[in-house]
């Protein structure tokens, strides 16, 4: 198992997916969503660099697709923070 942490954005991010996912799927295929999330995770802790750099965005910040969200992560002292996990949200708004 990678190592990353989530501040506490994506933590909240994380939480709506589910309970969103669980609402409008059900629960089978909120898990299955959530399993394909936490992979995309894992690979960015694995490799971070092989994701592109959304410079645009906020210097620093790195971008990994998923289904129909986008994991935004940075490097800081060496370790994967994840800072958003976001769908359709303005990222003026979001950052």
């Amino acid at each position: 198992m990678a190592d990353y942490r989530l501040s506490k954005a994506a933590q909240i991010d994380l939480i709506e997916i589910a309970h969103y996912g669980g609402d409008q799927y059900g629960p089978k295929q909120s898990e299955t969503y959530r399993d394909k999330l936490s992979q995309r995770l894992e690979d960015i802790s694995a490799a971070p660099m092989q994701f592109p750099a959304v410079e645009h965005v906020q210097p620093g910040i790195r971008r990994a697709v998923c289904g129909a969200h986008q994991v935004y992560f940075h490097l800081v002292d060496g370790e994967v923070e994840i800072v958003r996990v976001l769908g359709r949200q303005d990222l003026a708004v979001a950052f």
